[in-house]
């Protein structure tokens, strides 16, 4: 920390304080201190240069400072000076009291002014109000202070003595905490917390319009500015697009939150930041030389290191994972475990043989391997069955790379593409992945009251584009709740694609629990490792022969091996679900709200009523994510932050199907129920929680459900 104290500004604040007391007391040492000082910011420079036109009888000029103006204004009317004062920026447009009568206020009522502004309040007491009221506001408390130490120096005739700015120290400290995975316990303490503080999980829009109501009122209307600048942060980082946002304490709380989460992130209003920081870009350099330095350091002690270990040492590395994976929960909504028959396959020989598609006649052509490919084909064939489809595709290896595939195939004929808002839960690659492929964006957005599209947002894209091809490309990667495909093909026109990747609820769709209508122009698919408890492969299935052609050639150039033993896996994982997945599909969804019933007795459990949940996962508000989560994997359960639909910031998302096919049990969900409560509430963490979940996951980590009876393993 100390390597960067050079960087923080001296605390306006404070100097406004001291500066005004020593404008209406007739001091100059105000303008001296800040003629000495470099790289000050615009607010610091609007005391020294508002302190000598108040002596010389001019205009004063407060630049954008709203507590300047304040401070200085109600002293004029105090003192009854009739002094002008000119505002710059953003000062110009906000709306500030313009009263002389309440130089008669008292420091209670001067508190209800401007949204609750400590400002007027601040003003009196600088103009010698010696009230001095029991827990006073943060900021207040500061003016008492200001004005103590300054009559205190002044009676032994010395000067004020300056501070540098305490808010920024308190944010600068937390955020390289967060930047070195440092546990961090940070408590937004006045309104200029608040956008940090916001970015960071530590408050949310509820709670600063609760306790700063004076937020609307700041440079911009701060509560809405952070919500709007955070979405532009999570759409446009990496790319070409900027943080739109004038405001300083937005653009720096944003840029911090990027070097934490490696977002590259560009500011269309740079130089905002001078307004209180001005080496604050200097300042986030050298952080991030820094950690490039220490990363380089780390990486090339640990490939040291890792070069001189034997290979039984790295034979009991992997040992050792196995054995803690025996020792943990995993409550991602997008892993699964496969049987031990299909796991299996794996150790075939057949997992590492090609098997090439012939031009010559039969489906599949390679002598000697022609059952290989009479598999497939059998594996092809029950899709098309279980899912009433015309067409399957079985060779892409992930849903990311089913999504690059088909936008390139589907970006060969259209050129515009709608995409699910990763704010309404859509997945964070998709719009890279559209520019990549050379689509024109749009982008959608769900209707929280019902928790399907937002069909008058949607409106004004059939609008824009009715007269045009448009590709639809809906990812709902954070689902709580399945989309209504049917109700969207009525709405869009017929010239529209659509392509829903299922893969998180490939599972119900599979067993019919979910459905699907019939179209040419509706097509689906995704990966088979999340709620269906398959390999990590992906399917695409198709009712138009034109799209599966289109689709299917564009694979075929992306792809040599079909990666055989992921096949075999898939269809023995496919033979299974045909037998048990309803009955598993069914347990996953009633326990799923169950569980989120149980959660949500204590905790912000987000989602659609009544049950919170329609489908596998469960999302949550928390704050402090990062802390939630490293605690959770402490004692045992593996979670990820995951961004939460209409929250705006990242919170627990959890899946229990893989759980499900291991056995869960309704009495389990209490326990672990209990333990993510006292997680999240930050109640004690005892050893008896280590020890539950210990034995819950040794009971239900060698208990596999929903088999063939008839073969274990190959």
């Amino acid at each position: 920390m100390s390597k960067f104290n050079k960087f923080i500004p001296l605390d306006k604040s404070w100097l406004t304080r001291v500066g005004v007391l020593d404008i209406i007391n007739g001091y100059a040492d105000i303008e001296r201190f800040i003629s000495d000082q470099k790289d000050i910011n615009d607010d610091i420079l609007a005391i020294r240069n508002a302190s000598i036109a108040w002596r010389k009888n001019q205009k004063i000029n407060v630049g954008e400072s709203a507590t300047l103006y304040r401070l200085l204004q109600f002293a004029s009317w105090k003192l009854k000076l009739n002094k002008v004062f000119i505002k710059e920026g953003s000062l110009k447009d906000r709306k500030i009291t313009d009263d002389p009568n309440i130089v008669n206020f008292n420091q209670t009522k001067l508190l209800n002014l401007d949204n609750g502004t400590t400002q007027w309040a601040t003003a009196t007491v600088i103009c010698g109000d010696r009230e001095r009221l029991d827990n006073p506001p943060q900021k207040l408390k500061e003016t008492y202070d200001a004005v103590l130490h300054w009559e205190t120096q002044r009676k032994k005739g010395l000067c004020w003595e300056p501070k540098y700015d305490q808010t920024i120290e308190r944010q600068v400290k937390t955020f390289l905490d967060l930047l070195n995975n440092k546990e961090v316990n940070y408590t937004p303490l006045c309104s200029d917390d608040y956008c940090f503080a916001r970015v960071f999980n530590f408050i949310n829009k509820k709670n600063g319009e609760k306790f700063w109501p004076s937020l609307i009122g700041h440079e911009t209307n701060r509560i809405e500015e952070m919500e709007y600048a955070i979405k532009e942060a999570e759409e446009t980082a990496n790319e070409a697009n900027s943080i739109t946002s004038k405001d300083h304490r937005v653009i720096q709380a944003l840029a911090m939150w990027g070097v934490v989460n490696n977002k590259k992130l560009v500011f269309k209003n740079h130089n905002s930041v001078n307004k209180s920081w001005p080496k604050f870009w200097e300042f986030l350099e050298s952080v991030k030389r820094e950690k490039s330095s220490d990363f380089s350091n780390n990486i090339n002690k640990a490939s040291q290191k890792d070069r001189k270990l034997s290979d039984k040492k790295i034979i009991n590395l992997i040992s050792d994972e196995i054995k803690k994976e025996l020792n943990t929960i995993s409550l991602i909504p997008s892993e699964n475990v496969m049987s031990r028959l299909a796991t299996s396959a794996y150790t075939l020989r057949s997992n590492n043989r090609y098997v090439i598609k012939s031009k010559i006649g039969s489906r599949y052509f390679m002598p000697g391997r022609e059952n290989l490919g009479k598999i497939i084909t059998i594996l092809e064939d029950k899709l098309c069955s279980i899912y009433d489809v015309e067409f399957s595709i079985t060779k892409g290896f992930s849903g990311i790379h089913n999504m690059d595939v088909v936008m390139s195939a589907i970006g060969k004929i259209i050129k515009k593409i709608v995409i699910l808002n990763i704010q309404s839960g859509g997945h964070s690659k998709t719009r890279g992945v559209a520019l990549k492929n050379g689509f024109e964006v749009e982008t959608l957005n769900l209707d929280f009251d019902t928790w399907d599209l937002d069909y008058k947002d949607f409106g004004r894209i059939i609008e824009k584009w009715e007269k045009e091809k448009v590709f639809i490309y809906l990812d709902h990667t954070v689902s709580v709740n399945p989309l209504n495909i049917e109700k969207l093909t009525r709405k869009i026109p017929k010239s529209w694609i659509v392509y829903y990747d299922i893969s998180h609820l490939q599972l119900f769709y599979f067993t019919r629990v979910f459905k699907f209508p019939k179209s040419q122009n509706f097509f689906f698919g995704g990966s088979t490792h999340k709620t269906f408890p398959g390999p990590q492969k992906s399917i695409v299935l198709l009712n138009s022969k034109k799209l599966y052609d289109l689709v299917d050639a564009e694979f075929v150039k992306n792809t040599s091996s079909v990666h055989t033993g992921s096949l075999l896996a898939l269809l023995i994982t496919v033979l299974e679900m045909e037998k048990f997945g309803e009955k598993y599909a069914k347990d996953i969804l009633e326990k799923t709200k169950l569980f989120a019933k149980m959660l949500s007795k204590e905790l912000d459990v987000v989602g659609p009523l009544p049950d919170l949940t329609n489908t596998h996962q469960i999302c949550i508000d928390v704050p402090n994510i990062s802390q939630i989560t490293q605690k959770l994997a402490s004692i045992g359960v593996i979670t990820l932050p995951m961004r939460i639909p209409s929250k705006y910031r990242s919170g627990l998302r959890f899946g229990i199907q893989e759980l499900c096919r291991l056995g869960l049990k309704n009495n389990d969900l209490q326990i672990l129920s209990k333990i993510i409560i006292a997680c999240v509430r930050d109640r004690k963490i005892n050893t008896k929680f280590n020890i539950q979940i210990k034995s819950l996951a040794k009971r239900l980590n060698n208990n596999i459900k929903y088999t063939l009876s008839h073969k274990k393993s190959f």
